[in-house]
């Protein structure tokens, strides 16, 4: 639908359409060989952002015909010439794209080799915390396997009340459930250490003289323990929670 204004020029671009299909143009102007309708910049120059425009257009013979503007501000000029060009497009147009090839976009070279290093950089980091994490697990591993022996379960626990004893006496307002199996009226003590009973010698049998043999040397006496209450099954459930599952709330 066009309105009134344009129809007349509706009209003889509609004759003039036809005609040349027909081959029948017998106009006061020779059509071009070559036409395109290019984008041209501020200066009245071709624009380059389109594309390379033909270089026919900067040639002596080429003729500029009308102008107009689309919906975008954009302006465009109809350029022609009387030169031929076998196996090519009588028309090309960066308006509509006619006759012109797709264009090709690359990334610069400097993007890539940015890329390529982020890239490389982020594989090593992948492969370290790979190996970080076996190793980690093989450790957390052998903790919570030597956390069986109840030796060591014992030294966990000790060490672990002197550094309740320890916080307690620099932040005493602070208390934490972990240490409650030390908790007496208010305040963290550690019991006394008792030393454990030396089993009794055993005796030679009545048949046998033992030899006369220098007296061995006095066996080091035994480390001496702490009885510590019914909750340190607690603390100890919590140590291994923390094993089992990382930082513990408590």
């Amino acid at each position: 639908m066009l309105s009134a204004d344009e129809a007349a020029n509706y009209t003889i671009m509609k004759a003039v359409a036809e005609k040349i299909s027909q081959n029948r143009y017998d106009g006061a102007v020779a059509l071009p060989k070559q036409a395109t309708l290019w984008q041209i910049d501020r200066n009245g120059a071709p624009s380059k952002d389109v594309g390379t425009p033909p270089d026919w257009i900067y040639k002596t013979g080429a003729t500029e015909g009308l102008e107009f503007q689309d919906k975008s501000g954009l302006t465009y000029r109809l350029y022609g010439t009387s030169e031929e060009a076998p196996g090519k497009l009588g028309l090309t147009s960066s308006y509509s794209l006619t006759g012109l090839a797709p264009r090709s976009w690359s990334v610069p070279k400097p993007v890539r080799i940015a890329a390529w290093w982020l890239g490389s950089i982020a594989a090593l980091i992948l492969v370290f915390g790979d190996i970080s994490a076996i190793w980690s697990g093989r450790s957390d591993g052998n903790a919570r396997s030597q956390l069986r022996n109840l030796d060591i379960q014992y030294r966990v626990l000790d060490k672990l009340a002197d550094n309740c004893i320890s916080d307690a006496a620099l932040l005493p307002n602070w208390k934490r459930s972990v240490c409650s199996f030390l908790d007496a009226g208010g305040k963290y003590v550690k019991p006394a250490a008792v030393a454990p009973a030396a089993p009794p010698p055993a005796a030679p049998p009545a048949a046998q003289v033992p030899p006369a043999t220098p007296s061995p040397a006095p066996a080091a006496p035994a480390q001496a323990i702490v009885p510590y209450g019914p909750k340190v099954g607690m603390a100890l459930a919590t140590i291994r929670s923390c094993l089992d599952h990382g930082p513990s709330s408590k």
